[in-house]
């Protein structure tokens, strides 16, 4: 394992029982996490292996048990066909969790509409997404989302606006929809779930809090400080909304050079590899 690699992962460490302290002090008993969005809420990577986002966090279940905190994870992402639409659509009309993961395994079968998968292998996804391969129809997102009692902390993480964007950048968009349009139609998306997210606070007595992350930089295009200053300024708009800084992230791996002499049409060219 690389020293920066190690440093990763006591630094988690450290984090983890700090948020297991914190629960303690407040007398939480349940912490549920829920995992909503576009392709980094799924856990997706083109390069790497690809795990369900809140998996990718492997001693936050050991070290909640260790303090008797019962911890529930959730995800309603997939990879593909995830602007924020959609998402404001599966929230609203409470879908399933093993809908969301029927879609998930479907995005990575191989086929010709899939997500390249260079690690995820049948084995892991029955792993991942069990629900999947059974016939069971539980958990439809409000009732994950919306329950609330003393002892149980309800978040949802959400990672979005950047579906919508490379769409149109993949799919040889309208130049007039290259620049700003997805992501307004994205933002307006967002706002919108979280204001069904606030009504539902208020009118069902729940206390969700969403955490709502901010967007990676992406190589070629760099559009990720015009992304995170519109979700900066909604988070402030929407009761137990918190706006998270982007983690510092790559998901085309190209060298300096490549990437700044590179023109728009060869990174459509490459990104519809993805």
């Amino acid at each position: 394992m690389k020293e920066n690699e190690k440093k990763v992962i006591i630094e988690q460490l450290k984090q983890n029982i700090n948020l297991a302290l914190l629960c303690k002090e407040n007398n939480i008993t349940n912490l549920r996490i829920t995992s909503i969005g576009n392709s980094i809420a799924a856990g997706y990577s083109m390069a790497r292996t690809i795990r369900p986002l809140l998996l990718r966090n492997e001693s936050l279940n050991r070290i909640m048990t260790s303090h008797n905190i019962n911890l529930d994870l959730h995800q309603y992402a997939r990879a593909q066909n995830n602007n924020d639409e959609h998402v404001f659509n599966w929230v609203t009309d409470n879908i399933t969790e093993s809908e969301i993961e029927k879609m998930n395994v479907n995005d990575y079968s191989g086929g010709k509409t899939s997500m390249p998968t260079n690690s995820l292998i049948k084995r892991e996804m029955k792993k991942y997404y069990p629900l999947a391969f059974s016939d069971s129809l539980e958990n439809p997102i409000q009732d994950i989302i919306f329950e609330s009692n003393e002892n149980l902390a309800n978040i949802v993480i959400y990672n979005g606006a950047t579906g919508s964007y490379l769409d149109n950048v993949s799919r040889n968009g309208k130049i007039t929809q290259l620049l700003t349009y997805g992501i307004k139609r994205d933002i307006k998306s967002i706002e919108a779930t979280l204001k069904f997210i606030q009504e539902q606070n208020r009118s069902k007595g729940s206390n969700t809090q969403v955490y709502l992350c901010g967007a990676p930089d992406v190589p070629i295009i760099h559009i990720n400080e015009f992304i995170n200053c519109k979700l900066r300024r909604i988070a402030k708009e929407y009761a137990n909304v918190i706006y998270v800084h982007p983690i510092m992230s790559k998901f085309l791996r190209l060298n300096y050079e490549d990437e700044q002499n590179m023109s728009l049409e060869e990174s459509q060219n490459l990104l519809k590899k993805y």
